[in-house]
């Protein structure tokens, strides 16, 4: 499972991109058969007028095509890669799920 972190508009300290790299690792590990990449994109949603809005988005690469995606903000990156990292995982368990209830389903029809 490849994990790329892009920052937007704001600079992002090697230590704060390895943390969120670690989080993003630590709770996307269980599913890395199913994962190609994992992008996470960092940017301050009010870069040009101040403020403490800081938005992390992940995109989840299936291996089988699908993609998915999770949003979260709050006034430190930390804070939003940790919750995003959380319904990352959330989006996961249930794609897959699905995928295995879907195929269950199939073999099990007449």
């Amino acid at each position: 499972m490849q994990v790329a972190i892009k920052s937007h508009g704001v600079e992002i300290s090697d230590r704060a991109r390895s943390m969120v790299e670690r989080k993003f690792r630590f709770a996307l590990t269980r599913f890395s058969p199913q994962l190609r990449r994992v992008a996470v994109k960092l940017t301050d949603a009010n870069r040009p007028c101040g403020g403490n809005d800081k938005v992390c988005s992940v995109t989840l690469k299936f291996k089988d095509g699908r993609d998915a995606r999770a949003v979260a903000r709050a006034d430190r990156f930390a804070t939003a890669a940790a919750a995003v990292a959380e319904r990352a995982a959330r989006v996961a368990s249930r794609m897959i799920e699905r995928d295995r209830t879907a195929r269950h389903r199939s073999r099990s029809a007449p």
